[in-house]
């Protein structure tokens, strides 16, 4: 199921499994991410998804009842050798709810970075303009960056997440169910922005809609029972696999 060089992969998950307790949720998957790509993670509910996503990010290291076995690379180098802090800057990740701080919009946007050391105020304010124009978001927000981010409207919030995300330039955005909460209008603005961010970031989401995935991946993986079933670039109009070709019929 491996897709593409080696070169071309940054990440490259190696026979991971999780359980909690008694209770395995992943089993055996290995996984090729190619850079600079979209990656749809899909499958029922409960077979795994959320849980690869924050494999991949570490954060089940805080979780104490979590055994995770198997390697993950990043750019060659497994994220166990790796500061936890250093693992977040490169692997950004975005929730299904929208969760901006209970902050300004302008204290979100430079939490990150003031973190990470950025303390001079123009480059702040430059990266902030920046990150929000990407993001689209910048025009609708410059008069009320001192405001609370949570007046913001559901998709400016999911926006604000991603630009957040971004303002520390990590080289994988991490996604689960970004759209799940939104309507069209922006679950599309939001599809859009992705798709233009895939040139300079490479981006793995989860999602339960298959035409988004369809619409806005290269890639795609399903999942079912904690494993990947299949994985390629034409799953849609070609399943090798006939579980994949009822999950796909099903929905």
């Amino acid at each position: 199921m491996d897709v593409g060089s080696k070169s071309e992969n940054i990440l490259e998950i190696k026979n991971l499994n999780v359980s909690y307790g008694d209770k395995k949720i992943l089993n055996n998957i290995s996984l090729n991410i190619k850079k600079n790509t979209i990656t749809s993670i899909v499958g029922p509910s409960g077979c795994g998804k959320s849980t690869l996503l924050k494999s991949i990010n570490a954060m089940l290291k805080e979780e104490e009842d979590a055994k995770v076995e198997g390697d993950i690379l990043f750019n060659g180098i497994n994220i166990n050798n790796m500061d936890l802090d250093e693992v977040r800057k490169n692997i950004g990740i975005v929730f299904q709810s929208p969760a901006p701080f209970p902050l300004s919009i302008i204290k979100n946007m430079t939490y990150a970075l003031k973190y990470h050391g950025i303390k001079d105020k123009n480059t702040l304010e430059k990266k902030v303009v920046d990150t929000l124009e990407i993001c689209g978001l910048y025009d609708e927000v410059q008069s009320d960056l001192n405001k609370s981010a949570l007046r913001l409207s559901g998709g400016q919030q999911q926006r604000l997440c991603i630009a957040r995300a971004l303002t520390i330039n990590p080289k994988v955005l991490l996604l689960d169910e970004p759209c799940s909460a939104l309507d069209v209008k922006n679950t599309e603005k939001i599809e859009n922005l992705l798709m233009r961010l895939s040139s300079e970031y490479t981006i793995v989401i989860v999602t339960h809609n298959l035409s988004q995935a369809k619409k806005i991946s290269k890639y795609c993986a399903f999942m079912m029972e904690g494993e990947i079933i299949e994985y390629g670039e034409d799953i849609f109009s070609n399943p090798l696999d006939n579980r994949t070709l009822e999950y796909l019929r099903g929905c």
